[in-house]
Protein backbone atom coordinates (compact mmCIF):
# COMPACT_ATOMS: atom_id res chain seq x y z
CA UNK A 1 0.00 0.00 0.00
CA UNK A 2 1.32 3.50 -1.06
CA UNK A 3 1.90 5.69 2.22
CA UNK A 4 2.45 9.42 2.33
CA UNK A 5 3.31 11.56 5.62
CA UNK A 6 0.58 14.21 5.93
CA UNK A 7 1.57 17.82 6.64
CA UNK A 8 0.49 17.37 10.04
CA UNK A 9 3.53 17.13 12.65
CA UNK A 10 2.33 19.11 14.99
CA UNK A 11 -0.02 16.05 15.90
CA UNK A 12 2.83 13.78 15.42
CA UNK A 13 0.43 11.85 13.38
CA UNK A 14 1.56 9.39 10.10
CA UNK A 15 -1.90 8.57 8.37
CA UNK A 16 -2.07 5.69 5.76
CA UNK A 17 -3.77 6.52 2.40
CA UNK A 18 -4.49 4.00 -0.58
CA UNK A 19 -3.33 4.67 -3.96
CA UNK A 20 -6.73 5.26 -5.19
CA UNK A 21 -7.40 8.05 -2.52
CA UNK A 22 -4.25 9.98 -3.78
CA UNK A 23 -5.35 9.52 -7.44
CA UNK A 24 -8.94 11.78 -6.36
CA UNK A 25 -7.21 14.33 -4.41
CA UNK A 26 -7.66 12.63 -0.73
CA UNK A 27 -10.87 12.13 0.91
CA UNK A 28 -13.22 14.10 -0.87
CA UNK A 29 -14.57 16.09 2.12
CA UNK A 30 -16.98 18.69 1.29
CA UNK A 31 -15.89 22.02 3.06
CA UNK A 32 -18.73 22.30 5.17
CA UNK A 33 -17.77 19.21 6.97
CA UNK A 34 -14.68 20.18 7.76
CA UNK A 35 -14.05 21.14 11.32
CA UNK A 36 -12.83 24.63 12.38
CA UNK A 37 -10.92 23.84 15.92
CA UNK A 38 -7.69 22.96 14.76
CA UNK A 39 -7.40 20.49 17.78
CA UNK A 40 -9.77 18.45 16.31
CA UNK A 41 -7.89 15.39 14.47
CA UNK A 42 -9.67 16.01 11.26
CA UNK A 43 -8.81 19.49 11.17
CA UNK A 44 -5.88 18.40 9.00
CA UNK A 45 -7.35 16.32 6.42
CA UNK A 46 -6.03 17.38 3.14
CA UNK A 47 -9.21 18.66 1.73
CA UNK A 48 -10.29 20.86 4.72
CA UNK A 49 -6.69 22.09 4.14
CA UNK A 50 -7.18 22.87 0.41
CA UNK A 51 -10.73 24.16 1.46
CA UNK A 52 -8.92 26.79 3.18
CA UNK A 53 -6.23 27.84 1.23
CA UNK A 54 -3.15 25.61 1.95
CA UNK A 55 -0.63 24.49 0.03
CA UNK A 56 -1.07 20.17 -0.10
CA UNK A 57 1.71 19.40 -2.51
CA UNK A 58 1.79 16.01 -1.26
CA UNK A 59 -1.43 15.09 -3.74
CA UNK A 60 -1.77 16.50 -6.71
CA UNK A 61 -5.27 17.28 -7.36
CA UNK A 62 -4.89 19.49 -4.60
CA UNK A 63 -1.74 21.32 -5.17
CA UNK A 64 -3.83 24.03 -7.03
CA UNK A 65 -2.69 26.87 -4.08
CA UNK A 66 0.72 26.18 -4.01
CA UNK A 67 3.14 28.70 -5.80
CA UNK A 68 3.74 28.69 -9.36
CA UNK A 69 7.22 27.59 -10.32
CA UNK A 70 7.59 24.72 -7.76
CA UNK A 71 7.27 20.96 -8.41
CA UNK A 72 4.10 20.89 -6.11
CA UNK A 73 2.96 24.16 -8.66
CA UNK A 74 3.24 22.63 -11.60
CA UNK A 75 1.33 19.76 -9.98
CA UNK A 76 -1.53 22.22 -10.00
CA UNK A 77 -1.96 23.27 -13.80
CA UNK A 78 -4.90 20.86 -15.10
CA UNK A 79 -4.74 20.08 -19.05
CA UNK A 80 -8.65 21.18 -20.54
CA UNK A 81 -8.12 20.79 -24.04
CA UNK A 82 -4.95 21.76 -24.94
CA UNK A 83 -4.85 24.51 -22.60
CA UNK A 84 -3.17 24.65 -19.73
CA UNK A 85 -5.39 25.66 -16.38
CA UNK A 86 -4.63 26.60 -13.17
CA UNK A 87 -6.09 24.03 -10.09
CA UNK A 88 -8.30 26.46 -8.14
CA UNK A 89 -10.37 23.93 -6.06
CA UNK A 90 -10.87 20.29 -5.62
CA UNK A 91 -11.82 19.23 -9.15
CA UNK A 92 -11.80 22.64 -10.14
CA UNK A 93 -9.79 24.97 -13.06
CA UNK A 94 -9.22 28.07 -14.22
CA UNK A 95 -10.45 28.65 -17.21
CA UNK A 96 -10.93 32.10 -19.35
CA UNK A 97 -14.05 34.24 -18.89
CA UNK A 98 -16.54 34.43 -21.79
CA UNK A 99 -16.08 36.87 -24.37
CA UNK A 100 -18.43 39.69 -24.96
CA UNK A 101 -21.66 38.65 -26.05
CA UNK A 102 -22.14 35.10 -24.65
CA UNK A 103 -23.13 33.59 -21.81
CA UNK A 104 -20.67 32.01 -18.87
CA UNK A 105 -18.99 28.77 -19.67
CA UNK A 106 -21.25 25.96 -19.67
CA UNK A 107 -20.51 22.11 -20.46
CA UNK A 108 -21.22 20.70 -23.42
CA UNK A 109 -20.81 17.72 -25.68
CA UNK A 110 -21.87 16.70 -29.27
CA UNK A 111 -21.33 13.70 -31.42
CA UNK A 112 -23.05 11.58 -33.56
CA UNK A 113 -26.60 10.72 -32.68
CA UNK A 114 -25.97 7.54 -32.04
CA UNK A 115 -23.85 8.04 -29.46
CA UNK A 116 -25.58 10.64 -27.96
CA UNK A 117 -25.54 11.66 -24.36
CA UNK A 118 -29.02 11.92 -23.16
CA UNK A 119 -28.20 12.94 -19.20
CA UNK A 120 -25.48 14.89 -17.45
CA UNK A 121 -23.27 13.12 -15.10
CA UNK A 122 -23.52 14.04 -11.58
CA UNK A 123 -19.97 15.41 -11.79
CA UNK A 124 -20.72 17.86 -14.64
CA UNK A 125 -23.71 19.54 -13.55
CA UNK A 126 -28.00 19.14 -13.79
CA UNK A 127 -29.30 18.67 -17.30
CA UNK A 128 -29.69 21.77 -19.32
CA UNK A 129 -31.01 21.08 -22.84
CA UNK A 130 -30.76 18.90 -26.15
CA UNK A 131 -30.22 20.48 -29.58
CA UNK A 132 -28.93 18.83 -33.00
CA UNK A 133 -26.70 20.07 -35.69
CA UNK A 134 -25.93 18.41 -39.04
CA UNK A 135 -29.45 17.99 -41.04
CA UNK A 136 -29.53 15.30 -42.76
CA UNK A 137 -31.19 15.07 -45.95
CA UNK A 138 -33.75 12.51 -46.74
CA UNK A 139 -32.73 9.34 -48.36
CA UNK A 140 -35.65 9.63 -51.08
CA UNK A 141 -37.88 11.82 -52.22
CA UNK A 142 -40.60 10.46 -50.22
CA UNK A 143 -42.98 10.10 -53.42
CA UNK A 144 -43.55 6.78 -54.63
CA UNK A 145 -43.80 5.63 -58.29
CA UNK A 146 -47.67 6.35 -59.02
CA UNK A 147 -49.88 3.25 -60.00
CA UNK A 148 -53.04 3.06 -61.78
CA UNK A 149 -55.73 0.51 -61.07
CA UNK A 150 -57.58 -1.93 -63.36
CA UNK A 151 -59.50 -0.18 -66.25
CA UNK A 152 -62.88 -0.31 -66.80
CA UNK A 153 -65.05 0.88 -70.13
CA UNK A 154 -68.08 0.53 -71.36
CA UNK A 155 -69.50 0.66 -75.26
CA UNK A 156 -72.18 2.19 -77.13
CA UNK A 157 -74.22 -0.45 -79.47
CA UNK A 158 -75.95 2.82 -81.50
CA UNK A 159 -73.32 3.36 -84.57
CA UNK A 160 -73.57 7.04 -86.42
CA UNK A 161 -74.97 5.50 -89.66
CA UNK A 162 -76.50 2.76 -90.58
CA UNK A 163 -77.76 3.17 -94.62
CA UNK A 164 -79.79 0.95 -96.78
CA UNK A 165 -77.50 0.97 -100.54
CA UNK A 166 -79.18 0.39 -103.99
CA UNK A 167 -76.00 -0.83 -105.24
CA UNK A 168 -73.44 -3.59 -103.89
CA UNK A 169 -70.51 -2.53 -101.51
CA UNK A 170 -68.05 -2.47 -104.74
CA UNK A 171 -70.18 0.54 -105.59
CA UNK A 172 -68.82 4.07 -104.34
CA UNK A 173 -71.69 6.08 -105.37
CA UNK A 174 -74.99 4.63 -104.97
CA UNK A 175 -78.54 5.88 -103.75
CA UNK A 176 -78.67 5.12 -100.15
CA UNK A 177 -81.97 4.66 -97.54
CA UNK A 178 -81.38 5.91 -93.81
CA UNK A 179 -82.05 2.78 -92.29
CA UNK A 180 -81.13 4.24 -88.62
CA UNK A 181 -82.37 2.78 -85.05
CA UNK A 182 -84.30 5.23 -82.89
CA UNK A 183 -83.06 7.40 -80.59
CA UNK A 184 -80.86 6.48 -77.54
CA UNK A 185 -81.37 2.83 -79.04
CA UNK A 186 -79.86 0.09 -76.87
CA UNK A 187 -79.04 -2.46 -79.87
CA UNK A 188 -82.04 -4.72 -78.69
CA UNK A 189 -84.57 -5.47 -81.90
CA UNK A 190 -86.11 -2.63 -84.29
CA UNK A 191 -87.77 -2.52 -87.46
CA UNK A 192 -87.44 1.52 -87.75
CA UNK A 193 -86.96 2.54 -91.40
CA UNK A 194 -88.05 -0.87 -92.74
CA UNK A 195 -88.24 -1.71 -96.43
CA UNK A 196 -90.95 -4.28 -98.16
CA UNK A 197 -89.58 -6.98 -100.71
CA UNK A 198 -88.87 -5.25 -104.50
CA UNK A 199 -88.52 -1.63 -103.37
CA UNK A 200 -86.78 1.04 -105.79
CA UNK A 201 -84.66 3.74 -105.23
CA UNK A 202 -85.45 5.97 -106.46
CA UNK A 203 -89.03 4.77 -107.03
CA UNK A 204 -90.33 3.94 -110.30
CA UNK A 205 -86.40 3.43 -111.25
CA UNK A 206 -86.22 0.10 -111.59
CA UNK A 207 -82.83 0.23 -109.53
CA UNK A 208 -83.61 -2.34 -105.96
CA UNK A 209 -83.26 -0.37 -102.95
CA UNK A 210 -82.00 -3.72 -100.97
CA UNK A 211 -78.43 -4.72 -102.67
CA UNK A 212 -76.24 -3.49 -99.22
CA UNK A 213 -75.96 -2.18 -96.38
CA UNK A 214 -73.24 -0.01 -94.65
CA UNK A 215 -72.69 0.27 -90.92
CA UNK A 216 -70.52 3.00 -89.48
CA UNK A 217 -67.97 1.78 -87.01
CA UNK A 218 -69.26 1.57 -83.02
CA UNK A 219 -68.15 4.86 -81.25
CA UNK A 220 -65.23 4.28 -79.28
CA UNK A 221 -65.29 3.25 -75.61
CA UNK A 222 -65.69 5.30 -72.61
CA UNK A 223 -63.47 4.19 -70.28
CA UNK A 224 -60.94 5.72 -66.92
CA UNK A 225 -58.81 3.66 -64.48
CA UNK A 226 -58.05 5.56 -61.17
CA UNK A 227 -54.86 5.83 -59.16
CA UNK A 228 -54.05 3.36 -56.06
CA UNK A 229 -53.72 5.04 -53.08
CA UNK A 230 -50.04 6.08 -52.62
CA UNK A 231 -48.30 4.32 -49.55
CA UNK A 232 -47.47 6.72 -46.65
CA UNK A 233 -43.69 7.68 -46.71
CA UNK A 234 -41.35 5.87 -44.21
CA UNK A 235 -40.29 7.74 -41.25
CA UNK A 236 -36.96 7.01 -41.27
CA UNK A 237 -36.11 6.62 -45.26
CA UNK A 238 -38.27 9.63 -46.54
CA UNK A 239 -37.55 12.28 -43.16
CA UNK A 240 -34.61 14.14 -42.58
CA UNK A 241 -32.97 13.35 -39.73
CA UNK A 242 -30.05 14.90 -37.37
CA UNK A 243 -26.68 13.57 -38.09
CA UNK A 244 -25.25 14.88 -34.23
CA UNK A 245 -27.11 15.29 -31.22
CA UNK A 246 -26.03 18.39 -28.51
CA UNK A 247 -25.83 18.13 -24.59
CA UNK A 248 -25.56 21.01 -22.50
CA UNK A 249 -25.27 21.45 -18.71
CA UNK A 250 -26.15 23.45 -15.81
CA UNK A 251 -23.49 23.67 -13.69
CA UNK A 252 -22.48 25.95 -10.56
CA UNK A 253 -18.55 26.92 -10.44
CA UNK A 254 -16.50 25.69 -7.42
CA UNK A 255 -17.84 27.37 -3.77
CA UNK A 256 -14.78 29.81 -3.28
CA UNK A 257 -12.13 30.18 -1.85
CA UNK A 258 -10.73 29.94 -4.90
CA UNK A 259 -7.76 32.32 -6.72
CA UNK A 260 -7.43 32.17 -10.10
CA UNK A 261 -5.64 35.24 -12.36
CA UNK A 262 -7.54 38.20 -13.97
CA UNK A 263 -10.48 37.07 -16.97
CA UNK A 264 -10.28 33.56 -15.75
CA UNK A 265 -12.83 31.79 -13.39
CA UNK A 266 -12.89 28.58 -11.46
CA UNK A 267 -15.15 25.64 -12.99
CA UNK A 268 -15.52 21.98 -12.46
CA UNK A 269 -12.91 19.81 -14.74
CA UNK A 270 -14.80 18.17 -17.16
CA UNK A 271 -15.18 14.11 -17.98
CA UNK A 272 -13.67 13.06 -21.20
CA UNK A 273 -15.44 14.51 -24.16
CA UNK A 274 -16.75 17.11 -22.52
CA UNK A 275 -15.89 20.96 -23.55
CA UNK A 276 -16.04 24.33 -21.48
CA UNK A 277 -17.94 25.84 -24.21
CA UNK A 278 -19.70 29.82 -24.25
CA UNK A 279 -23.39 30.32 -25.88
CA UNK A 280 -24.87 33.33 -27.96
CA UNK A 281 -28.50 33.00 -29.06
CA UNK A 282 -28.89 32.95 -32.75
CA UNK A 283 -25.91 32.45 -35.66
CA UNK A 284 -23.38 34.24 -35.04
CA UNK A 285 -19.28 33.70 -35.76
CA UNK A 286 -16.92 32.75 -32.77
CA UNK A 287 -14.78 35.36 -31.03
CA UNK A 288 -11.58 36.19 -32.94
CA UNK A 289 -8.22 35.23 -30.63
CA UNK A 290 -10.64 33.95 -27.73
CA UNK A 291 -9.73 30.44 -26.78
CA UNK A 292 -13.43 29.62 -27.09
CA UNK A 293 -12.90 29.34 -30.90
CA UNK A 294 -14.22 25.68 -32.15
CA UNK A 295 -17.92 26.96 -33.06
CA UNK A 296 -20.82 25.01 -33.31
CA UNK A 297 -24.46 25.89 -34.55
CA UNK A 298 -27.45 23.65 -32.77
CA UNK A 299 -31.53 23.60 -33.33
CA UNK A 300 -34.50 22.61 -31.71
CA UNK A 301 -35.26 19.24 -33.14
CA UNK A 302 -38.50 20.85 -35.11
CA UNK A 303 -36.16 23.52 -36.63
CA UNK A 304 -37.16 21.92 -40.16
CA UNK A 305 -38.55 23.47 -42.78
CA UNK A 306 -39.72 20.73 -44.70
CA UNK A 307 -41.85 22.29 -47.86
CA UNK A 308 -41.75 18.78 -49.78
CA UNK A 309 -44.97 17.32 -51.28
CA UNK A 310 -45.80 15.08 -54.50
CA UNK A 311 -47.89 16.20 -57.13
CA UNK A 312 -50.69 14.39 -57.34
CA UNK A 313 -51.09 10.88 -59.18
CA UNK A 314 -53.72 10.83 -62.27
CA UNK A 315 -54.53 8.01 -64.91
CA UNK A 316 -55.59 8.08 -68.55
CA UNK A 317 -57.09 5.10 -70.25
CA UNK A 318 -56.66 4.87 -73.89
CA UNK A 319 -56.48 2.23 -76.55
CA UNK A 320 -59.84 0.26 -75.87
CA UNK A 321 -62.30 -1.08 -78.47
CA UNK A 322 -65.93 -2.11 -78.69
CA UNK A 323 -66.78 -5.47 -80.86
CA UNK A 324 -70.51 -6.51 -81.34
CA UNK A 325 -72.77 -8.17 -83.90
CA UNK A 326 -74.68 -6.48 -86.53
CA UNK A 327 -77.57 -8.61 -87.29
CA UNK A 328 -80.36 -8.28 -90.27
CA UNK A 329 -83.90 -9.76 -90.66
CA UNK A 330 -86.33 -9.91 -93.24
CA UNK A 331 -89.27 -9.73 -90.85
CA UNK A 332 -89.91 -7.32 -88.55
CA UNK A 333 -89.43 -9.30 -85.33
CA UNK A 334 -85.43 -10.01 -85.54
CA UNK A 335 -86.14 -13.98 -86.24
CA UNK A 336 -85.49 -14.33 -90.22
CA UNK A 337 -81.76 -13.98 -90.21
CA UNK A 338 -80.51 -12.17 -93.54
CA UNK A 339 -77.01 -11.87 -92.46
CA UNK A 340 -74.85 -11.65 -89.19
CA UNK A 341 -71.76 -10.07 -89.51
CA UNK A 342 -69.36 -8.72 -86.82
CA UNK A 343 -68.39 -4.80 -86.07
CA UNK A 344 -66.28 -2.86 -84.16
CA UNK A 345 -65.23 0.73 -83.23
CA UNK A 346 -62.25 0.68 -85.10
CA UNK A 347 -63.99 0.49 -88.91
CA UNK A 348 -66.90 0.34 -90.66
CA UNK A 349 -68.47 -2.50 -92.52
CA UNK A 350 -70.66 -2.94 -95.57
CA UNK A 351 -72.33 -6.29 -96.94
CA UNK A 352 -73.91 -7.64 -100.00
CA UNK A 353 -77.79 -8.28 -99.81
CA UNK A 354 -78.46 -11.49 -101.46
CA UNK A 355 -80.30 -11.89 -103.16
CA UNK A 356 -81.11 -8.22 -104.10
CA UNK A 357 -84.44 -6.62 -103.14
CA UNK A 358 -85.50 -8.87 -100.41
CA UNK A 359 -87.45 -7.16 -97.83
CA UNK A 360 -85.83 -5.56 -95.01
CA UNK A 361 -88.16 -5.82 -91.72
CA UNK A 362 -85.72 -5.21 -88.92
CA UNK A 363 -81.83 -5.28 -87.35
CA UNK A 364 -80.51 -5.64 -84.01
CA UNK A 365 -76.56 -5.42 -82.32
CA UNK A 366 -75.52 -8.38 -80.38
CA UNK A 367 -72.54 -9.71 -78.45
CA UNK A 368 -71.34 -6.45 -77.06
CA UNK A 369 -68.48 -6.40 -75.42
CA UNK A 370 -65.48 -3.78 -74.17
CA UNK A 371 -61.77 -4.90 -75.12
CA UNK A 372 -59.54 -3.39 -72.08
CA UNK A 373 -56.61 -1.07 -73.53
CA UNK A 374 -53.57 0.94 -71.23
CA UNK A 375 -54.10 2.86 -68.62
CA UNK A 376 -51.38 5.13 -68.20
CA UNK A 377 -50.22 6.97 -64.57
CA UNK A 378 -48.59 10.31 -64.55
CA UNK A 379 -47.71 12.52 -61.87
CA UNK A 380 -46.17 11.63 -58.53
CA UNK A 381 -43.27 14.13 -58.91
CA UNK A 382 -41.14 15.39 -56.21
CA UNK A 383 -41.23 19.26 -55.52
CA UNK A 384 -39.78 21.51 -52.70
CA UNK A 385 -37.03 21.36 -50.10
CA UNK A 386 -35.83 20.76 -46.63
CA UNK A 387 -34.01 23.67 -45.63
CA UNK A 388 -32.77 24.80 -41.50
CA UNK A 389 -34.79 27.17 -40.09
CA UNK A 390 -32.36 29.34 -37.79
CA UNK A 391 -34.73 30.86 -35.88
CA UNK A 392 -34.39 29.01 -32.96
CA UNK A 393 -30.69 28.51 -33.67
CA UNK A 394 -27.85 28.60 -30.74
CA UNK A 395 -23.82 29.09 -31.27
CA UNK A 396 -21.55 27.46 -28.99
CA UNK A 397 -18.44 28.59 -29.04
CA UNK A 398 -16.01 26.26 -27.29
CA UNK A 399 -12.90 25.15 -26.26
CA UNK A 400 -11.59 21.14 -27.55
CA UNK A 401 -13.09 18.49 -25.02
CA UNK A 402 -11.55 17.00 -22.24
CA UNK A 403 -9.14 14.22 -23.09
CA UNK A 404 -9.31 10.67 -20.95
CA UNK A 405 -6.03 10.80 -18.73
CA UNK A 406 -3.15 8.75 -20.28
CA UNK A 407 -2.35 5.19 -19.15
Amino acid sequence: MARRTLLGAALGVTIALSSSMQACGGTGRSESSCPTDPEDPSYNDPDCRAHRGECVPEFEDLAFNCDAGTDAGDAGEASDGGMSSKKCAPRGVCIPNEPDGFEPPQPFWIGPHDEAKLTCPDDVGSFGALAYADLQPPHSSGCPVCVCGPIEGSCSPTPGQIHIRAGSCNEAQTPTIEFGAPASWDGSCTNAGALPAGAECPPGSGILCAQSVYVSALPDPVEGCKPEPLPIPSATNDAPWWGQVALSCSASPPAPPWTCEADTSCQWELPPGFRHCVRREGVHACVDGSPYAERFVVHPYDAIKDSRGCSPCECKASGGMCYGTFRLYEDSVCSSEILADPMGSTSHECDDILPPGRPVGSKEITDLQYMPGKCQPSGGGAFGTVELDDAGAVTWCCMAPAKAPAE
